[in-house]
């Protein structure tokens, strides 16, 4: 094993210590993303390892497709889950989750298909590979992308990970064209061969020092994120509280990204989101020109303001509304029924559910 794969290996393993640690010590949100870390972590090792230690054809070398094949997918799997964990009740999530999803598909296709080309032994089969799992590279990159674009507000953690991404991406690619103008050059210039040596000892290390300068971004990622966690995690904090009149008002504390803000429920006019999966919502309120962000689904938010009176329903599968603070019933400039709130915000009626909304909003 060369000195320069011996000091990458022992970095990782450096690595994957400090996660087992840290997810021994941490809070249960932050355990789960050390672990899914952990066994990213694992999986690069045993794929350099494999790389660098084991003799060709021995089954269980690199060169072998069916290991390799499954370790690539590995690793590319293992980082989604991991950055889908790690920005789990973030703004962010919305936008990273669903290429993530996709990420998890392309990589089981991508994976049939390797498998379907080895078995049918089809030429070109090295380079259909390396074209798939670009494609696969591409797809992370456009989703880290995509997400600190997206949400700004979580730009402190994200830019870690993009920075990270990024450096992996260039470190691949000088890896290649390494690899490339080695296996080449004696079809040019046989005098270069002497260079071949060389190239062969140091074609993996820009990718190593990048996968080592991701880590580092990953592991500062992670302590940064526990550091604006709320110290108790609590997901909801209903209290109570008497005017002078003797009426109750009911106050809610909604989880947001750097703690919880406490709205009077009676002062919400609406809430917007992204369908009822979505892990962020918008609550509008009055006297507030701008919504509030708050890490809530639309789900979990008709289940805290429910009552006996049904104030709040959900006419719309993005909109809970406050019949309270409905002001009108009508269409707008394009003939679509909508429904008109105290702070001119339009809810729109789906087609064929007008009359249910009428029987809840109790109209005739």
């Amino acid at each position: 094993m060369s000195s320069v794969t011996h000091t990458f290996l022992s970095a990782l393993g450096f690595f994957f210590v400090y996660a087992i640690i840290q997810s021994v010590i941490s809070t249960p949100k932050i355990k789960r993303i050390y672990l899914l870390y952990a066994t990213y972590l694992s999986f690069i090792f045993i794929y350099f390892f494999l790389k660098e230690f084991t003799p060709p054809d021995s089954g269980v070398d690199i060169g072998n497709i069916d290991v390799e094949t499954f370790l690539t997918s590995a690793i590319i799997a293992t980082y989604l889950f991991f950055a889908k964990a790690f920005f789990y009740g973030r703004e962010s999530y919305q936008y990273f989750r669903a290429i993530a999803n996709a990420g998890l598909y392309a990589v089981l296709l991508c994976l049939v298909i390797e498998q379907l080309l080895d078995y049918f032994n089809v030429p070109p089969i090295n380079l259909i590979e390396g074209f798939l799992r670009g494609i696969l590279a591409l797809m992370g990159i456009y989703a880290i992308t995509i997400t600190y674009i997206k949400a700004p507000q979580d730009r402190n953690i994200s830019r870690y990970f993009i920075f990270g991404n990024y450096l992996v991406l260039f470190g691949i690619i000088v890896s290649a064209s390494l690899t490339i103008t080695g296996s080449s050059m004696h079809n040019f210039r046989p005098d270069y061969n002497q260079y071949a040596m060389w190239i062969k000892t140091f074609e993996l290390l820009p990718v190593q020092i990048a996968i080592i300068l991701e880590m580092f971004c990953f592991s500062i990622a992670i302590v940064k994120l526990q550091l604006i966690l709320p110290k108790n995690h609590v997901e909801t904090l209903p209290t109570f509280n008497s005017t002078k009149e003797g009426s109750i008002i009911q106050k809610i504390a909604f989880k947001t990204s750097t703690g919880f803000e406490v709205i009077k429920k009676q002062d919400i006019i609406l809430i917007e989101g992204g369908g009822n999966s979505a892990n962020f919502v918008k609550i509008y309120i009055e006297g507030n020109q701008s919504p509030i962000s708050v890490l809530h689904t639309l789900a979990n938010c008709l289940n805290l303001l429910s009552d006996e009176q049904n104030t709040f329903i959900q006419p719309h599968k993005s909109f809970i509304i406050n019949i309270q603070k409905l002001k009108s019933l009508n269409k707008d400039k394009d003939g679509v029924e909508v429904l008109l709130m105290c702070n001119k915000k339009e809810i729109p009626i789906p087609r064929g559910k007008k009359e249910v909304i009428k029987k809840l909003l109790k109209l005739s």
